[in-house]
C-alpha cells in the first residue's frame, strides 16, 4: 500500500476552483484569437486592396482614436461658394458685371433686390371699319297686269304688256321667271342677270285661242335678292 502524503501534497494533486477558472480563461482567449484570425482572413478575401493592419485598425480602431466611417476620394474637391456683393448684378453667361454699370431700362437698381422688368406700353391699333357691300335686291313693276278685250280683237291682234325687273341693291342679281299656268300666257325672257341699279324688260303676252273668258294667272320671279309674284287678270268679252 502507498503511504498517504501530507495534506499539502493532497491539495496540490487535486485541482481547485481557481485552477478551473484559469483554464476557462485560457480557452476563451484562444477561441477569441481564432475568431480574430478568421475575421482578418475574411476581410483580406473581401477587401484585397487593404492590408491586414488597415483592416484591423478599420474594424476595431486604435486605442483612444475614433473609428473612421468613410474615406474621402482625393479627386473629390468642393469649390467654395461664390460670394455676391450687394449692388452688383449676376453676370450673364459670356459677360462680366462691372461696378457702377447702368442697369437696363425697366430694371430695378436697388442693392440686394431682384431685378424686375416693366413691360413697355403696346400701342393700340384701331382697325379700320370694314365696309359690308349691300346684297342685291329684286324689284318688279307693276305688281299686277290686266287684259280686258274682245275675243275677235284678241284673235286678230294678240295684246302684250311689259314688266320691269330691277336690281335696287348692290352686287349682281340673278333672276328667273315662271308661270303658274303656261296655257294662257307667255313670257320672254325667262331669266337674266342685273348689276347694281340695272333693269330688264319682260314681255307678257296672252294666248287668245286658249284663254277662257275670265281667269287669273300668276307670274313667279325668283332671284338671289328675293322672290316676288305678279298677278295677271284676263277678261274676254
Amino acid at each position: 500500500m502507498k503511504p498517504k502524503g501530507s495534506s499539502a501534497e493532497q491539495a496540490l494533486d487535486q485541482p481547485g476552483p481557481r485552477t478551473s477558472q484559469t483554464r476557462r480563461r485560457v480557452l476563451l482567449l484562444v477561441l477569441g484569437l481564432l475568431t480574430l484570425l478568421l475575421i482578418i482572413g475574411s476581410a483580406r478575401l473581401l477587401l484585397p486592396h487593404f492590408s491586414v493592419g488597415d483592416s484591423a485598425h478599420t474594424a476595431f480602431g486604435a486605442p483612444g482614436t475614433a473609428v473612421p466611417t468613410a474615406r474621402r476620394s482625393p479627386m473629390a474637391t468642393h469649390s467654395p461658394p461664390a460670394s455676391s456683393s450687394p449692388g452688383h448684378g449676376t453676370p450673364a453667361p459670356g459677360g462680366t458685371s462691372e461696378p457702377g454699370a447702368t442697369p437696363p431700362s425697366g430694371a430695378s437698381a436697388t442693392p440686394g433686390s431682384k431685378p424686375t422688368n416693366t413691360p413697355s406700353e403696346i400701342p393700340t391699333v384701331t382697325p379700320s371699319p370694314t365696309t359690308v357691300a349691300a346684297p342685291p335686291q329684286l324689284a318688279v313693276t307693276p305688281r299686277s297686269l290686266q287684259f280686258s278685250l274682245t275675243l275677235v280683237g284678241c284673235l286678230s291682234q294678240p295684246p302684250s304688256q311689259t314688266l320691269t325687273i330691277q336690281n335696287t341693291g348692290a352686287g349682281t342679281l340673278f333672276w328667273q321667271a315662271s308661270l303658274q299656268n303656261a296655257t294662257y300666257l307667255s313670257i320672254a325672257p325667262t331669266n337674266g342677270s342685273l348689276g347694281p341699279l340695272q333693269s330688264n324688260q319682260m314681255t307678257v303676252s296672252i294666248l287668245c285661242p286658249n284663254a277662257p273668258l275670265s281667269t287669273t294667272d300668276t307670274i313667279y320671279v325668283t332671284s338671289n335678292g328675293g322672290n316676288l309674284s305678279i298677278s295677271v287678270m284676263i277678261s274676254l268679252l
